[in-house]
């Protein structure tokens, strides 16, 4: 218990030592770095890291009066304690264990297969533990990843699997996956999470690792381990397997294992809540009345979605976790299946960090919907635990919408069309409705018929959109753009003409070279083949001459 409240007053107090160590100069560095046998030549930042790294090495192993003998060093520019001035009792020790976990392989990178040193809580796992993964035995012991801000490095281990190891991954299915996180967050009272270098690559006798080292941008604790099973050989037993992990352009130091782990599939999971962790029915009724209480609140329904709002489909598998205070529920099989792509461990609902051991199923929310039919995703819960189905008039009065489809009279959209008829095209200026039959033309001078107005009745035909539309509502009267009102009330003007010469008048009615013009009128007064023009009850313009 001694060791346990020294090494969290160890942690409580690392912040400030560690500020303190920060604005030091150089010379009180070096009197540190020298006590602690670390090289003492280098920039100012270069001393401050190994400082901090001897303050993170002592907090790992536990030791108080090592501890307290640097924090002392920093505050009296390097010098050490009064009691071990002349013995120099704790950098010895600090030298002496540091020499230890060297020599067992579980710094520097150095190759190792041997037992490391159990320097972590939890049975000597400093890696956050999941659900997915259930851990047998470690097969290679921590190493360290050093810093290299600026170049590239490469570091080596080989790895021996017994006959009971190649067994295990042969016949029952285990894997073999590889752990890393950051060594300055390690500590023996509590783990950390899996994190890669942004630019590392691992090998496994020569082939590649594909595997997904960074996880979710900006979302720490989403990466998953790295699985090496595919790549590691367990025939013959005893084969040296190597494995490379090349690293480049980091500042901080991480630290790796390689575990032998069996994996465990969401389903099973799901299973496991199923048996395990219920939340009963009259519990929850129970907890509703008693929020619902206070007489000077009063207390309205609350709408609950039966949909997952991970999946947006109907929930199967209704769970919420007891850390969490809402009654909403979401759909713990999904929930699973993602947890075990992106470790986040996050409510859907509230986003509070939840854990698998805090899942439980809700009997009250599974009881709605034994009782419902699968078209339903809404229900209304009444302060005493009553609930009723939300039909569709009551969610239309609730937000003022309808889902209901649209009358066929109820097309807005063709409030502003116009139906218009297709205007025939203009010969020299003039319509073409002017323009009388050749059989109606009269060799009469100065006689110009048009047609009746009766005749110019408006345009009824409709597009074949318009035509196709079904239901559409009956449209009123048609509108023919193309007239005017001038048009209505008087007949068109007659093209512009010379007036006749009377004394050309006799040649020009004997003869017969005159011709048309391709964007002219044929003339009436000079077709001599044209028969006489009926007669028509109609008003005919006089034509003056001047």
């Amino acid at each position: 218990m001694a060791m346990a409240s020294g090494g969290h007053e160890m942690l409580q107090q690392k912040p400030a030592l560690e500020a303190k160590i920060k604005t030091l100069v150089n010379s009180d560095l070096k009197e540190i770095c020298r006590a602690y046998n670390q090289n003492v030549s280098g920039t100012k930042a270069l001393l401050q890291g190994r400082c901090l790294e001897v303050l993170n090495d002592i907090i790992r192993t536990g030791d108080v009066r090592a501890f307290e003998d640097l924090k002392h060093r920093a505050q009296y520019k390097g010098q050490p304690l009064a009691a071990d001035a002349t013995s120099g009792t704790s950098a010895s020790n600090y030298n002496s264990t540091s020499a230890s976990m060297k020599m067992h392989g579980v710094g520097g990178g150095r190759l190792g297969g041997g037992p490391g040193l159990n320097r972590f809580g939890g049975g000597g796992r400093p890696f956050k533990s999941s659900p997915f993964y259930e851990i047998i035995e470690a097969v290679l012991p921590l190493q360290e990843l050093p810093e290299m801000p600026q170049n590239r490095h490469t570091v080596k281990n080989t790895i021996n699997l017994n006959a009971e190891q190649c067994s295990r991954i042969a016949n029952d299915g285990m894997r073999l996956l590889l752990y890393c996180g950051v060594t300055a967050s390690m500590n023996p009272y509590q783990t950390v999470d899996v994190a890669f270098p942004n630019q590392i690559e691992v090998k496994v006798n020569g082939d590649d690792v594909k595997a997904n080292f960074k996880g979710l941008k900006n979302k720490p604790g989403s990466t998953k381990p790295a699985d090496l099973t595919d790549r590691f050989r367990t025939r013959p037993v005893g084969y040296d397997n190597q494995i490379t992990l090349t690293y480049a352009l980091t500042t901080k130091r991480y630290s790796y294992m390689i575990y032998l782990v069996r994996h465990i599939k969401s389903n099973t999971l799901a299973e496991r809540i199923k048996q395990q962790s219920v939340i009963p029915k009259q519990r929850v009724i129970d907890e509703l009345c008693k929020a619902n209480e206070d007489p000077d609140i009063e207390a309205t329904s609350t709408r609950m979605s039966l949909k997952d709002p991970i999946s947006t489909v109907r929930i199967s598998l209704p769970v919420r976790s007891t850390v969490c205070t809402h009654m909403q529920c979401f759909d713990g099989t999904m929930f699973l299946e993602m947890m075990e792509q992106a470790p986040l461990w996050n409510c859907p609902i509230c986003n509070k960090t939840v854990s698998f051991q805090s899942l439980c199923i809700d009997k009250y929310f599974q009881d709605i919907l034994h009782n419902t039919p699968g078209s339903i995703e809404k229900v209304d819960v009444e302060p005493n635990g009553e609930w009723k189905v939300i039909k569709e008039e009551e969610e239309e009065q609730a937000n003022g919408t309808s889902n209901k489809p649209r009358a066929s009279y109820d097309d807005d959209f063709d409030d502003d069309l116009v139906e218009v008829s297709e205007a025939p095209k203009a010969v020299n200026g003039l319509k073409a409705e002017s323009q009388p039959p050749v059989a109606n033309r009269s060799p009469m001078p100065g006689a110009f018929n048009t047609p009746p107005l009766t005749s110019r009745e408006p345009s009824v035909a409709q597009s074949a959109a318009s035509a196709n539309r079904p239901n559409k509502r009956p449209s009123g009267a048609v509108i023919d753009l193309t007239l005017s009102d001038d048009e209505e009330e008087q007949p068109p003007r007659p093209a512009k003409r010379t007036a006749p010469n009377p004394s050309r008048s006799e040649g020009n009615a004997n003869s017969s070279n005159s011709y048309n013009t391709p964007a002219s009128l044929p003339d009436r007064h000079r077709d001599p083949y044209a028969p006489p023009a009926p007669q028509q009850a109609m008003y005919q313009p006089p034509v003056s001459f001047p």
